[in-house]
């Protein structure tokens, strides 16, 4: 495979521009603000995380308490817990409660077991459970031993046998603390004040862990990442947006462009060339890993439904995972093209993703609380830690890797399947057409009548990139990812009045194919080009790229 990127030409000086200036051009008011919002969202993605996480500048430098081994550990952190979370400290918070001081959730329900015998399995008694996901051996011994009793006919003193009787754990990722887990069990039902015999409070708390040096690596990172973003759409998008502007006012669309012809430019959305380039993909991947403890903690918001900011919030940073799926995307993309199997899959819309993980997301986090499956993480969270140690800590390292993979797969089984299980497809909508675009950007100018056009009243021509995609996915450069949002449309008017609308895409999009004799797209270099962008056109067996009369990165 080669890649053919767009020659580089030199732009013109301002004063030649001034003195071509024939043509009136404006931009589209509505989709350049589209445009930018999507800039900012993608741009700001790193920072987002911070509607959850704890900003460097408010974080502790204080170290953490050191314990000379597990059990010394277990009494200090419990009784420390009990004392700050009790029913007299939190007589009025509600089961749901975050203490930012602490950087600590605390989470309580109320056990009523005076009619509940025993079950055979102490499964049953734990789904459910507030952080269930996140018990180690510890807290199963002590929940387990809790259950096995017949609390149907007890008395005050076996109650109190009870009470504040629990364990403590450590929350590590790959080996490095994380954060710090308790449970405990208090007679009585602390959120109303009721007290009988049989009735209990079970309260979980999950504190993050200190890391101040860390959170400013982090903030860092995000930083240069969200600067790194911004070059990548500028190099990639904007500046040839920018060409494209100058080179209508020079130009036109054609050689012969009346005088009294004007332009208006409909910007496209850039976000989907930010998806697909792989090293964005990857640090925003590597982002989410370094940040586990959030995603933790998100996983336990998002199965309580007591304060709804919070448990948007936890959804909002849930769905950073999308970028699972635009990695697997990406790396798909390139092995793909490096197999020349373009054609087994059929390329997914980044917002379909984006919404199928977030979907996708909220039964998957509730199966794993509420379910058997609670079972296998169980199990996977005891793998990395030492057989001494596998009751007294949770380290999640695979727990992330089978999350990672199962949210990776959503788009590629989806591509495979669909490319397997239907026919070529075909369309009815012109290439040309407002329509042919993604599902974002059909809504957005369905939306906006400054950009929609009325089919049949006003002619269209352009999308010839998408005529050599469907007769061949090999012409793909980016055979997994739709990239229809990313076309500019520009209206051409007389006295007021659209006449004409022609869609422009990137030639960075199309795969020249020059090593292939049979498929590559041969280039007419026509000196007496009547149109200003070039266009592709069916030429015997393959392609052939008309130039147009003036250089550029877009081809009509």
């Amino acid at each position: 495979m080669t890649q053919v990127a767009p020659t580089r030409w030199e732009l013109p000086s301002s004063s030649e521009l001034s003195a071509k200036l024939d043509f009136p051009v404006r931009w589209n008011k509505i989709s350049v603000l589209i445009s930018a919002a999507m800039l900012i969202n993608i741009a700001s993605m790193p920072l987002k995380a911070y509607l959850s996480e704890q900003v460097p500048w408010r974080a502790s430098e204080a170290p953490e308490p050191v314990f000379a081994n597990y059990s010394a550990f277990n009494a200090w952190y419990l009784a420390s817990n009990q004392a700050r979370f009790n029913r007299q400290t939190l007589a009025h918070a509600s089961s749901y409660y975050v203490d930012d001081s602490t950087r600590t959730d605390v989470i309580r329900v109320a056990l009523d077991m005076r009619t509940s015998q025993p079950e055979s399995s102490c499964i049953s008694f734990l789904l459910g459970l507030p952080g269930l996901i996140f018990y180690s051996g510890g807290f199963w011994n002590v929940l387990c031993s809790f259950e096995a009793i017949d609390h149907r006919n007890a008395t005050l003193g076996d109650a109190l046998r009870w009470d504040k009787v629990g364990a403590c754990q450590y929350g590590k990722f790959a080996s490095v603390l994380v954060g710090r887990q308790c449970v405990w069990l208090t007679t009585g039902n602390d959120l109303t004040g009721f007290d009988a015999p049989g009735v209990y409070t079970l309260t979980f708390t999950f504190q993050l862990g200190r890391f101040y040096n860390w959170l400013w690596c982090k903030f860092a990172y995000r930083v240069g990442l969200t600067c790194y973003v911004l070059r990548v759409m500028w190099r990639a998008y904007y500046r040839h947006c920018l060409h494209l502007a100058r080179t209508l006012t020079t130009h036109g669309l054609q050689r012969r462009t009346p005088p009294c012809t004007s332009f208006e430019i409909v910007v496209g959305d850039p976000t989907a060339l930010v998806l697909l380039n792989p090293i964005v993909s990857t640090a925003f991947t590597l982002d989410i890993w370094f940040s586990m403890e959030y995603m933790g903690i998100a996983m336990v918001r998002a199965t309580q439904f007591v304060d709804l900011y919070t448990l948007f919030l936890a959804f909002l940073y849930f769905s950073r995972t999308v970028w699972f799926a635009y990695l697997a995307l990406a790396f798909t993309s390139r092995c793909l093209k490096r197999y020349h199997k373009e054609h087994w899959f059929v390329e997914v819309d980044p917002t379909i993703v984006a919404v199928c993980v977030a979907v996708y997301s909220i039964p998957v986090d509730y199966l794993q609380a509420n379910t058997v499956v609670v079972y296998l993480y169980y199990y996977l969270f005891r793998l990395p830690s030492s057989t001494d140690m596998q009751d007294h800590q949770v380290d999640v390292l695979f727990g992330c890797v089978l999350l990672t993979l199962l949210i990776a797969a959503v788009p590629i089984v989806y591509g495979f399947a669909r490319a397997r299980c239907s026919r070529k497809a075909t369309t009815s909508v012109p290439y040309a057409s407002l329509d042919y675009n993604s599902v974002k950007n059909r809504l957005l100018f369905k939306l906006v009548r400054s950009i929609t056009v009325r089919r049949g009243l006003v002619d269209e021509s352009g999308g010839s990139l998408y005529a050599a995609f469907a007769h061949d996915a090999r012409y793909k450069m980016h055979p997994t990812t739709s990239l229809r949002s990313v076309d500019c449309f520009v209206l051409t008017k007389a006295r007021g009045r659209t006449t004409h609308l022609e869609r422009l895409s990137l030639l960075s999009s199309l795969d020249r194919l020059g090593s292939e004799a049979a498929l590559a797209i041969s280039v007419e270099k026509a000196a007496t080009a009547e149109r200003t962008f070039a266009k592709l056109a069916a030429h015997k067996s393959s392609f052939q790229l008309a130039l147009g009369n003036e250089p550029s990165a877009w081809c009509s």
